[in-house]
């Protein structure tokens, strides 16, 4: 097969697309992607619509990589060759529906007469069985170890992404880590990410088209050489990165509604991992917390007979 290959025409038949989807190719090999495949897959995220139509010349050109680089990435991914990536990527946009039209798929009742809560389970179980297969041992191990050496996490999400943000820093935070809050608008965060120093970490999460200021975030990680690990659906263009611990799972199949529970599990297991890592730092936490809680709950008991306000009652009957 040549560089270009010869059926790499800018439009081919549109037969749709065999076996698993492109974005599950992706997460597949996610670990596996070089800088140089990195590159491609963000050029042609950059904008799909486009690049349905383009050649592998045009491709190559716009990440600045030979034409036979494009042609083995696609390889990769388990096509035969660019131009069947290019009918993978034409079904992704073609799939990709509105989130009223993936809840409305949802809500219609199914020809199979099954209720709203069975079908969702349904695609959350099979969305669990793909992540447990597509996220390795070894990337999910790393991303742990890189968050439980951290002397502070800083953890970012946007969007409706930030209900994991929020769970991320009260989990971690529970266990001893000492966590910073990236949510907001970029004026907000400023003063934090100044902050990120090279015993730090970054952890980000960020879903189908993630914020611009999320790539800013990522360098100033990278320049301040912090750890970085970044929990998504799909190896989107800012997330291709080499300084980066990629944790990368659908949520569904494309056009199903979508849901967080694929990466609330990831982020209760990477908390879970790095409580195991640091066993007494957790317990520690742990038992500061419950006793705190426990004066809470019983305030009258938790007063010591020689507190200061009993001192001062003493001195005044002395008087």
């Amino acid at each position: 097969m040549s560089d270009a290959e010869p059926a790499d025409q800018c439009v081919d038949g549109d037969t749709g697309e065999s076996g698993p989807s492109l974005q599950e190719r992706l997460a597949a090999r996610s670990d596996k992607l070089t800088a140089v495949d990195k590159r491609i897959w963000a050029e042609l995220s950059r904008d799909p619509a486009l690049a349905v139509f383009q050649s592998t010349e045009a491709i190559a050109a716009g990440a600045d990589v030979h034409q036979a680089s494009v042609v083995r990435f696609a390889q990769k991914l388990g096509y035969s060759g660019f131009v069947e990536l290019r009918r993978g990527l034409r079904a992704r946009v073609r799939d990709t529906t509105s989130p009223v039209q993936r809840l409305r798929k949802l809500v219609d009742v199914p020809a199979d007469g099954a209720g709203t809560l069975a079908t969702l389970l349904a695609h959350q179980a099979d969305a669990l069985a793909m992540a447990a297969a597509t996220v390795t041992d070894r990337a999910f191990e790393a991303a742990a170890d890189r968050l439980a050496a951290a002397r502070t996490i800083h953890v970012f999400a946007s969007g409706h992404a930030t209900t994991l943000a929020e769970l991320a820093l009260r989990r971690l935070s529970r266990i001893g880590c000492d966590v910073v809050d990236l949510r907001g608008a970029p004026r907000d965060v400023i003063e934090r990410v100044a902050r990120m120093g090279p015993d730090d970490a970054l952890l980000a999460f960020a879903f189908r088209s993630p914020p611009r200021h999320l790539a800013v975030l990522l360098d100033i990680a990278a320049e301040r050489e912090a750890a970085i690990v970044a929990v998504t659906d799909v190896l989107a263009p800012d997330m291709a990165r080499a300084d980066a611990q990629i944790l990368a799972a659908s949520r569904g199949k494309t056009g199903d509604y979508q849901t967080l529970t694929v990466p609330l599990a990831i982020t209760e297991a990477l908390a879970i991992a790095v409580a195991k890592r640091a066993p007494d730092r957790a317990t520690e936490a742990l038992d500061r917390i419950g006793a705190v809680a426990q004066r809470f709950e019983h305030p009258s008991s938790s007063r010591s007979a020689s507190g200061p306000l009993d001192k001062r009652r003493k001195r005044n009957r002395d008087r």
